[in-house]
């Protein structure tokens, strides 16, 4: 196992090894046992072995190959197992990573060199947790050592996900000047940041302080711009912006130095979406200063209209590659956008950067705040084909309660925040508010009943925000929802029809087979069928994409995506590997 990461590193010695260094050189195959004994099997068998001295450590690694041990079993139990004799548990944990060739071995060697571990043993547990399987053990093995830093920062820059981001969660324990230096230029990497892990990393390098100062290095002021934008994603179960005491003063302080950043589609897009959730996200529902908020948008909003910036925007929209003309469009979109600030209610669909898969949320405002950033932190407001196409938010004299926005995990986990909406004569309320994250629950809410019937019918009949490929979603939902026979003549049943901001010439449909909910008493598939589309009228292309579906088994071309994997084989389709 370390020849083949330390093989792989040759090749790319500066970068993260392709696919985390996968396919392994053993398959992953594992023993079934009990969640219960797995911690005691461990135990057992490196009792028995320490117990021995003449016990070989080749012996041990073949025992230890016939265990079922998932990572976290390893991580959780036995980074805690510290045996009488620490230079053999040490020695014992060098060889199985230096010679492992299956990866339970390894990993119960760099659990023992998590405790027993020297700094000259830091080359060998790097090494190793470039295979990312073994990366957060690995991050942890390294961390246990003074003048770690280094370390960290070499296994974070050749590291991805987990891996980069345990490796950054230490190096903010660590603190120090390296350790700030490199995390102010480097911490946000190529995928998703964590809510949490950014607003540490902020709080660790002084983020506000950092863009209060006269000059800013064009590297420090990128990262600053997606740490503020990482806080207001619950990709790890809830947002931080709010809890993050510098994010006024940072909004500010980026709103100053982005007019001075060379103009690029990617600071482009970083400043749009700092304006989108400025005007109607959770940096909307900061403490701001009177004049502050709408002094910081219009500054950010002056820099994306000056010349330079709008010729990126130009050549984005003649851009050969499809993601980067519909990015450009967003842009374009979202730079246009204004508000009613007049109006009391506003309802605003707002998209998020198709390049970082964002969502599309349907954002209530109220006297201009937000109403669910200002009371739920654990998920986004839901898309438009949730709240707005059905009706939901319609005013009557019966009371009914909505569901605004549900946890990032599930409601059943995590909750979800309600409210009833009720006419009252020529009055729309908003009361008995419940799910919220916030101590206090949101006020009551009156809306003269004329305008707010208004506000909701105008925001239900406004597809502008839509690209072509949600359109085509929208039109092929509604004709199959209405003709349900196109798909059940096949014995399938409707699930979903989606276009996502990343994908922007494809429709994805899932479906059901060949009943439409799930039983423990009968075979159960969800299948999903890729459906490309192109900037031809929506329409067209609804319509004969429903009579394809009429005229061919949709699933011939559909890939099983859900269900049992005993069922997809009694049924014949191929299982996903």
């Amino acid at each position: 196992m370390f020849d083949h990461a330390a093989r792989l590193h040759d090749e790319r010695p500066d970068a993260p090894l392709s696919r985390g260094g996968h396919p392994y050189p053993d398959d992953g195959a594992q023993p079934d046992l009990p969640t219960g004994k797995r911690p005691k099997k461990l135990r057992a068998v490196l009792d028995a072995h320490f117990a021995d001295p003449a016990a070989s450590v080749r012996s041990l690694h073949d025992d230890l190959t016939r265990l079922d041990l998932p990572s976290w079993t390893v991580e959780s139990k036995l980074d805690r197992h510290r045996p009488a004799d620490a230079e053999r548990a040490r020695e014992t944990g060098r060889w199985l990573v230096r010679n492992g060739t299956d990866r339970r071995p390894v990993l119960v060697g760099l659990a023992l060199l998590v405790a027993t571990g020297r700094p000259e043993d830091i080359p060998v547990i790097r090494t190793i947790g470039l295979l990312d399987y073994f990366g957060t053990l690995a991050v942890r093995a390294i961390a246990a050592h003074d003048g770690a830093v280094p370390d960290l920062i070499w296994l974070a820059e050749r590291s991805q996900r987990s891996t980069r981001d345990s490796a950054i969660a230490a190096l903010c324990q660590r603190g120090g000047p390296d350790a700030v230096v490199w995390l102010r230029r480097n911490a946000v990497g190529g995928e998703e940041m964590s809510a949490t892990l950014a607003r540490e990393v902020a709080e660790t390098v002084s983020l506000a302080e950092a863009l209060a100062e006269t000059d800013v290095e064009e590297q420090v002021a990128d990262q600053a711009g997606r740490l503020l934008l990482a806080m207001v994603t619950p990709n790890d179960y809830r947002t931080q912006l709010t809890s993050y005491a510098g994010a006024r003063h940072g909004y500010v302080g980026m709103a100053r130095h982005a007019a001075g950043l060379p103009a690029s589609m990617e600071r482009l897009a970083m400043i749009v979406s700092l304006i989108d959730d400025l005007r109607t996200g959770y940096a909307a529902g900061l403490d701001w200063d009177a004049g502050e908020r709408e002094k910081t948008l219009s500054q950010l909003r002056e820099t994306v209209r000056q010349d330079g910036w709008q010729d990126v925007l130009r050549k984005a929209l003649c851009s050969p590659d499809p993601l980067t003309r519909h990015r450009a469009s967003w842009a374009r979109a979202a730079i246009a956008a204004v508000e009613d600030r007049a109006a009391r209610l506003q309802v605003h669909v707002v998209a998020g950067d198709p390049l970082r898969r964002g969502s599309v949320e349907t954002r209530l405002l109220v006297d201009g705040r937000p109403v669910v950033a200002a009371a739920f932190d654990k998920g986004p407001p839901f898309a438009p084909e949730t709240l707005l196409a059905t009706g939901r938010l319609r005013a009557t004299a019966e009371p009914h309660e909505v569901r605004l926005a549900e946890a990032y995990c599930t409601e059943g986990c995590c909750g979800a925040l309600y409210v009833t909406v009720v006419r009252e004569g020529d009055t729309v309320v908003w009361r008995d508010w419940r799910g919220h994250t916030r101590a206090e629950a949101p006020p009551e809410v009156h809306v003269d009943a004329a305008e707010y019937d208004a506000t909701i019918a105008e925001a239900e009949s406004d597809h502008s925000w839509e690209w072509p490929a949600r359109t085509v979603a929208r039109l092929l939902r509604e004709r199959l929802t209405a003709a349900p026979g196109v798909l059940t003549r096949w014995q399938c049943h409707l699930g979903w029809v989606t276009a996502q901001g990343d994908e922007p010439l494809r429709v994805r449909l899932g479906f059901s087979y060949p009943e439409e909910t799930f039983t423990d008493d009968e075979p159960w598939l969800q299948f999903e069928l890729a459906i490309p589309v192109d900037e031809t009228p929506p329409i067209a292309q609804a319509d004969h994409i429903v009579e394809r579906l009429r005229n061919a088994d949709p699933k011939i071309h559909a890939t099983v995506v859900g269900g049992r994997h005993e069922d997809a084989e009694r049924l014949g389709y191929a299982w996903p590997t």
